[in-house]
């Protein structure tokens, strides 16, 4: 919440600020519902939408990367309340994702993340993933589901990996 305060006072320092947690809003304030379907609901309905195309492997795939993003926003959120100012910060979170997190009992986002650099995924992994978001936003966009694309003009940088250069055999004497 402190955040998307302090992201509020970037864009625009003279308006109120209206947290969106309920439990940091004013009890007076009337709490006006958003309407639309959630992070989770749209994540099922873009998966039905591309039934045919996709095996179930791949659908099993994509539902996995996801669900980290339905993790990161909460399950409750609506999906036309999300706005790129929401999303700023996953990318830099999914490049610090902890390698084999399939495996951890933990059901948070936030507690798979690791500091350490040996037990990140790698950028290439995490890049794949964020493609998958974009391209859920962007569904969603054209089908109407939000006003607007809320992932558009965020991206996952990948440093350029050096090419290994191929170990030649030298001449024998005999060649």
């Amino acid at each position: 919440e402190q955040m998307r305060l302090y992201l509020h006072r970037l864009e625009d320092a003279v308006t109120e600020y209206i947290p969106a947690d309920p439990l940091f809003r004013d009890r007076s304030q009337p709490l006006e519902e958003p309407v639309g379907l959630t992070i989770g609901e749209l994540i099922d309905e873009h998966l039905r939408d591309r039934g045919p195309a996709l095996t179930p492997k791949t659908r099993k795939t994509h539902l996995a990367k996801l669900r980290l993003l339905e993790q990161f926003l909460g399950t409750g959120t609506v999906a036309e309340t999300v706005t790129i100012n929401d999303l700023r910060p996953f990318p830099d979170c999914l490049l610090k994702l902890r390698k084999n997190r399939h495996l951890s009992p933990s059901t948070t986002f936030y507690a798979n993340l690791t500091n350490s650099e040996v037990g990140r995924i790698k950028p290439k992994t995490a890049r794949t993933i964020w493609a998958q978001c974009r391209a859920l936003f962007r569904w969603s966009f054209k089908k109407g589901y939000t006003s607007t694309d809320a992932a558009n003009g965020l991206s996952i940088t990948v440093p350029k990996q050096k090419k290994g250069k191929v170990s030649r055999r030298p001449f024998s004497a005999e060649e």
